[in-house]
């Protein structure tokens, strides 16, 4: 789309009241929206990003209670999106964007797919977080805690990483052999001696 295009469909946009119908789109079309917003965040135009945004997060929620289908990464793309909104709107003095006023009911499938589409993402402190709430919740437990621990491994937490060791050891909720199951996937992903000895002192209690 050229730059005249978007310029005639922010127009559109205001004159709508930002009341725009996205038909049912397929991740072309959702990246091809992305990017018209982002044009309007080089140019400043914060609402008009964050109209677009908006409809991109209901059209995932409405395509999940149609079909059952999360688009866990489309879903975690947009939120990184809003995170470079929200700081050019602080920098405007501007109110930010509340995504949970847009997001429908979350349940905790939902954290347990977003944190690991921002995995695949390479956006470990992000997964982190989505991983610590599933551990929380206890969410899908054996993948949560193996999730959660290659984010601290790639971003060289090493206190966190000996907390998750200390709470993985610690939970009731999963049995020995799930514990040394997850221990053991671990360590072959520990790049120094650090790390690998406290996976190792770990391990060596059921023994």
């Amino acid at each position: 789309m050229s730059k005249v295009s978007l310029i005639k469909r922010r127009e559109a946009i205001r004159s709508d009241g930002g009341k725009i119908t996205f038909e049912p789109i397929n991740a072309e079309e959702m990246l091809a929206n992305i990017e018209e917003a982002d044009f309007y965040i080089e140019q400043g135009l914060c609402e008009e990003a964050i109209v677009i945004f908006e409809k991109l997060l209901k059209h995932i929620f409405r395509q999940k209670k149609a079909t059952g289908h999360f688009d866990a990464v489309g879903h975690a793309l947009i939120k990184q999106k809003i995170d470079t909104v929200n700081r050019e709107l602080l920098k405007q003095n501007l109110p930010t964007l509340d995504t949970d006023n847009i997001e429908e009911e979350v349940d905790e499938e939902i954290l347990f797919n977003e944190g690991t589409a921002f995995l695949q993402l390479g956006m470990y402190e992000e997964a982190e977080n989505y991983f610590q709430s599933c551990i929380s919740k206890g969410t899908n437990l054996p993948q949560s805690y193996f999730n959660i621990i290659q984010c601290l491994l790639k971003t060289n937490k090493i206190d966190d990483f000996l907390s998750i060791l200390m709470k993985l050891d610690d939970d009731k909720r999963l049995h020995a052999t799930t514990i040394i199951s997850i221990l053991e996937r671990i360590l072959p992903l520990s790049e120094d001696e650090q790390t690998k000895g406290l996976i190792e002192t770990c391990l060596a209690k059921y023994n």
